[in-house]
């Protein structure tokens, strides 16, 4: 076993957002990240750091989930004010039922996803690649030092290539 590549990482990172749970782990030459999606798929994945720009850039977004709550909260508004025109006596049809529930919804999923997410960029030297880091989750006062200790890692494995 190679000695100067340790199994244990770095630095780790916990990121949680409502449609994913990722979690970073940095190693000297790369950061493996492990996602779990809400709807139970699972995605692994290995970011070489020397395909990556030293320098991250921040983007504050909001999740596209945001604009799926909102065009769901109008799609349910639409049924039932197809379902209710004309005014009917009586019970709610199930069609109207289930317009109520789809913009309920819909309202709930743009509330719980409306405010803007900080993620750190990391654009890659070449593309296709890249890496985002979001400051989401039980960890966000760890968010600053382990993008700066991802971008110290990057320049090490940058002056490590160019001298070797």
């Amino acid at each position: 076993m190679n000695a100067q590549v340790p199994s244990e990482p770095i630095a780790r990172y916990a990121e949680r957002l409502l449609p994913v749970r990722r979690d970073f782990a940095l190693y000297p030459d790369r950061v493996e990240v492990e996602a779990r999606w809400l709807l139970g798929r699972r995605y692994r994945s290995t970011v070489r750091l020397s395909t990556l720009k030293p320098d991250h850039r921040p983007l504050q977004m909001r999740l596209k989930w945001h604009r799926y709550g909102i065009w769901t909260s109008v799609a349910g508004a639409a049924v039932v004010a197809v379902t209710m025109i004309p005014p009917r006596p009586g019970p709610l049809s199930w069609a109207t039922i289930a317009g109520i529930a789809l913009g309920a919804a819909g309202l709930l999923l743009a509330l719980l996803t409306r405010r803007r997410v900080l993620f750190a960029r990391f654009d890659p030297v070449r593309t296709p690649g890249g890496l985002d880091i979001a400051c989401a989750g039980p960890q966000t006062e760890a968010f600053d030092a382990f993008v700066r200790r991802i971008e110290r890692e990057i320049r090490r494995q940058n002056s490590g290539s160019r001298s070797g």
